[in-house]
């Protein structure tokens, strides 16, 4: 069976084990002088750093001696937290993974990262360098994608091989200016991640959950009877097979062959019949039941409260946004769901802690801003700088219109598009977007553009150099590797383009919110004790903070963020506070 590296543990042979000596931790650390911090990271730095290989059977480490020969020693568990106390420098592979199998010393770790010390996580470097591509290699194919020879698989081996891939990492990210990415963003992200995973909880209301599941268990079952009434049969509403047949009776003739596509939502509301809305509806209660239903699962009891904690990951999604599973927290509906006599909100199953308020900060329009400081187009830069409807300026600058003659339709028309730009969709996709004649779609990106060369140049460039050196980079030059741009097959060609410039812009929005979440990450340990960070929605951190604390968490949390990165244009910060999460209100600043 196939090991992930997030799962890596190589667990030594007895016989190794008995001629491995356990050495005291203060005896052994006291080997090591380098406490370096991650702003002066060298390679020497990394030849006299402390690995570390964490198995269930102990802490492995080495250290060289002064004849350059290496002494292999095994350090108790319970050490573990004293390596961090002694802000050692740190190589280690996959840190989480570690901090699981130990089950101690996360609060060592965090106080660790709070100062910035080094620490060097190979299965983050790997991450870094190539994105997307190494949550399902193994530690072993991680060193052979390196070219770190794999002599033996001894538990000396195992070790040196972990400082050997540390530095390959090291001076490929030096070779393409990527160590400061590195070491001050994704490491310290790594970092928050451990807490999010292993600390942060996220109260739920544990009576509304169980209100709410019968309330949709009772609609379920009306929509059964209401389905029973129009067809005079009973059949299975979750069934694609049966609802295509019966819409068929009915005389509707959905589209295609294959079943995933003939029941597809768009297709049902396009059809005028009862039956039609009875079989939406009764998805979305099927998919909200289903979301609570995983909640439960995932939530802990704590006394008579119940919380969540998420897993987060920052490895899988190659744009490098951070991905929330068991639960996903990111995709927990924010729209009500109104039944007959009715209104639920999933978000409002997560509340605050007593005597605390949560907190929703929302970049307004990011990736819209980073276009416009990518490309630099002049109208854009203005248009954001002026702070009015950026939508109906683009319209009225697009149509040759004055703002206050632009319709709503016209607006509606233009965001589609600058959207569509920055996602890289073609006519034909407009064309269903904006619901016109695919002519019309291809008029509507020419006329568009011809306002707006700048895009188009800042396209053609991103797509040129990408094509050169197969990555494209984002604001903080992390970078995406992008496959097919010189392939022979016009449809992948076309796909590879549409990230080629899609990437750097997601990418970029992933940066900025990753570098508030640090910023945040050092406030709590320094000054806003008892604020705690709960999640991250894409461009979105929601927080929770003690009432007392609410005004100056909240002005000084919109100024990090508005603040964080200097851009030709205004980054805006829009703040919701409240003590539910599918509740929040706007929050009144002091004019």
């Amino acid at each position: 069976m196939k090991t992930s590296t997030s799962s890596f543990q190589y667990h030594p042979k007895s016989e190794q084990l008995s001629e491995i000596p356990e050495c005291e931790i203060v005896d052994f650390l006291s080997k090591f002088d380098n406490c370096s911090t991650s702003q002066n990271v060298t390679v020497n730095t990394l030849k006299t750093a402390l690995v570390l290989h964490v198995t269930r059977n102990g802490i492995y480490s080495f250290y060289t001696r002064k004849d350059d020969t290496i002494e292999l020693v095994k350090i108790k568990k319970d050490d573990f937290p004293h390596i961090f106390q002694s802000q050692k420098a740190v190589i280690i592979h996959n840190l989480q993974n570690s901090l699981k199998v130990t089950r101690n010393g996360v609060d060592e770790v965090l106080e660790y990262f709070s100062h910035n010390r080094f620490v060097f996580d190979t299965f983050i470097g790997a991450a870094v360098l190539d994105p997307g591509s190494i949550d399902e290699l193994t530690f072993n194919q991680i060193c052979v994608k390196h070219e770190c020879v794999i002599v033996d698989d001894n538990t000396q081996s195992v070790l040196l091989r972990i400082r050997d891939l540390a530095m390959k990492e090291f001076c490929e990210m030096e070779s393409h200016q990527m160590t400061k990415v590195f070491f001050e963003q994704e490491t310290m992200i790594s970092g928050i991640l451990i807490q999010l995973n292993m600390q942060t909880k996220f109260r739920l209301d544990l009576e509304l959950l169980f209100n709410q599941r019968r309330l949709l268990l009772m609609r379920k079952e009306e929509l059964g009877v209401e389905s029973r009434k129009v067809l005079n049969k009973t059949i299975n509403l979750a069934s694609a097979a049966q609802v295509k047949r019966e819409l068929n009776k009915l005389g509707f003739q959905t589209d295609g062959t294959k079943l995933k596509g003939t029941t597809s939502k768009n297709v049902l509301e396009q059809i005028d019949h009862p039956f039609a809305k009875i079989v939406l509806e009764h998805r979305k209660v099927g998919k909200i039941l289903s979301d609570i239903d995983s909640l439960k699962g995932c939530g802990v009891k704590i006394g008579d409260e119940m919380y969540i904690t998420a897993t987060w990951n920052q490895t899988k999604v190659v744009t490098g946004r951070i991905q929330s599973i068991h639960p996903n927290l990111q995709q927990i509906n924010k729209l009500s769901f109104v039944m007959p006599k009715v209104e639920l909100k999933a978000r409002d199953l997560f509340i605050s802690e007593k005597g605390k308020t949560l907190a929703a900060l929302d970049y307004n329009q990011i990736e819209l801003r980073i276009l416009a400081d990518f490309t630099g187009d002049e109208h854009l830069v203005e248009f954001f700088k002026s702070g009015v409807d950026v939508h109906r300026m683009i319209a009225s600058h697009w149509l040759k219109k004055k703002p206050e003659t632009v319709t709503d339709e016209e607006r509606r028309r233009a965001k589609t598009i600058v959207y569509g730009c920055i996602y890289g969709i073609g006519p034909y996709s407009l064309a269903d977007e904006l619901k016109v004649t695919v002519d019309e779609s291809k008029n509507f990106l020419k006329s568009f553009l011809e306002q707006f060369p700048s895009f188009e140049a800042w396209k053609k460039e991103t797509i040129k150099k990408a094509r050169e050196v197969g990555f494209v980079y984002t604001l903080n030059n992390r970078r995406r590797r992008i496959f097919n741009l010189n392939s022979k097959d016009v449809k992948l060609v076309a796909e590879a383009e549409r990230m080629a410039v899609n990437s750097p812009i997601q990418g970029s929005a992933a940066d900025i919110i990753k570098m508030c979440m640090i910023k945040v990450f050092h406030k709590t340990f320094e000054e806003w004790k008892g604020v705690t960070l709960l999640l991250n929605i894409h461009d979105e951190i929601v927080v929770e903070i003690p009432d007392e604390m609410l005004k100056e968490v909240c002005v000084g949390l919109k100024n990090i963020m508005e603040h964080v990165v200097e851009m030709k244009v205004p980054l805006i910060v829009s703040v919701e506070t409240g003590k539910k999460w599918g509740s929040l209100t706007t929050f009144e600043f002091d004019k």
